[in-house]
């Protein structure tokens, strides 16, 4: 689906936290949330994830959420993994400071929504509507362009 077509939607789901509590996307309604899925070991998911430190610093206090979920999981990744690309990110001046969780073992979340690959995002509006979606690295630019329309 090309990221210029509005028809595509995201169901509310729950997932697990770094702190192994579950949570659900409903919980962030009422705010604009970038969902990012991704894989620790995925190089341009990398590459992203400093593009969205980038747009959580400039964001956050407009009311702007990230919530990325490692969908690696089903590939051998775990909750750790993905603590210690937060603590390697930390370490080289890229701070990861939003919400992470992971998928469960049976990769509900990748079949669904990340199926085609990583990196997958989706730009929901307040009401929880697929605003943009993108698939694969996508320049901050790009995606601040569309956040902009929805603030």
């Amino acid at each position: 689906m090309k990221s210029d077509e509005k028809n595509e939607y995201v169901t509310n789901f729950e997932f697990k936290l770094l702190d192994n509590n579950n949570t659900q996307l409903s919980e962030y309604q009422g705010k604009i949330v970038l969902l990012n899925f991704f894989g620790v070991n995925c190089g341009y998911c990398k590459w992203q994830m400093v593009d969205l430190a980038e747009i959580y610093k400039n964001y956050k206090d407009l009311g702007v959420e990230i919530i990325s979920i490692n969908v690696y999981i089903t590939l051998g990744e775990t909750i750790e993994y993905t603590q210690q690309m937060i603590t390697e990110a930390k370490e080289q001046g890229v701070y990861l400071n939003w919400t992470f969780g992971v998928d469960d073992t049976s990769g509900t979340l990748a079949n669904k929504y990340a199926k085609d690959g990583v990196p997958q995002l989706y730009l929901l509006d307040k009401n929880g509507n697929v605003y943009n979606s993108w698939l694969g690295y996508t320049e901050y630019s790009v995606i601040v362009q569309k956040l902009e329309e929805l603030i």
